[in-house]
């Protein structure tokens, strides 16, 4: 994973902090236990770790997941439009 950097500022007394890079929501992913797709819809950041925020269908209900990066593969295939054509 590649890291961002903050540059120091020395107007503001602002000391350079690295993040490293963050997923972003909408993307889709796979869970590596039980190889379920789903969307990061949420990210969060506590004490220099990333949280997602993971939903998916199982048996027709929605459910969601708090997860780290290490839990899922990111896909690269996005999945289709479900339903009809028209």
């Amino acid at each position: 994973m590649e890291t961002n950097t903050i540059d120091y500022n020395p107007q503001h007394n602002i000391v350079p902090i690295y993040l490293p890079s963050v997923f972003p929501c909408g993307t889709f992913v796979e869970t590596k236990l039980a190889r379920i797709v789903g969307m990061i819809t949420a990210v969060t950041d506590r004490f220099n770790q990333h949280k997602y925020e993971v939903s998916y269908f199982l048996q027709g209900k929605q459910e969601v997941i708090w997860m780290d990066a290490k839990e899922f593969d990111v896909v690269t295939d996005t999945p289709g439009r479900v339903g009809f054509n028209q």
